[in-house]
């Protein structure tokens, strides 16, 4: 979370009603966090890339096996990707992901790290 604002947002809008303490439910994120690992090319890529969403769902099931079909989604705005999401229950099980809205593009550019 890039912003103390959005750690705010989060812990606002999804901590309370996890019944969890703000210290919990971000150790609880800490740990849904660090149970994912991203592909390699995309964990700090130093050039602009521009893979195919399947392509990237595709890496993301195979760096992080225990993850199930349908529980990673891409967003994107304008073809830029915005974020990568995975569901997971209160367990930190992946599960599929019930928002089937995704980024419609068929690639979408990512940047490179700063």
């Amino acid at each position: 979370m890039p912003s103390i604002s959005l750690i705010q947002q989060e812990c606002r809008k999804d901590g309370t009603c996890s019944g969890l303490s703000p210290d919990a439910y971000f150790a609880k994120a800490r740990q849904a966090f660090d149970s994912i690992q991203p592909p390699g090319n995309l964990r700090e890529p130093d050039a602009w890339q521009t893979p195919a969403l399947a392509e990237i769902i595709r890496q993301f099931r195979a760096a992080s096996p225990a993850l199930v079909p349908d529980s990673v989604t891409v967003s994107c705005t304008a073809n830029l990707l915005t974020e990568i999401r995975v569901c997971m229950d209160q367990s930190l099980k992946p599960i599929p992901y019930p928002d089937t809205s995704q980024c419609r593009a068929l690639k979408v550019r990512i940047p490179p790290v700063r």
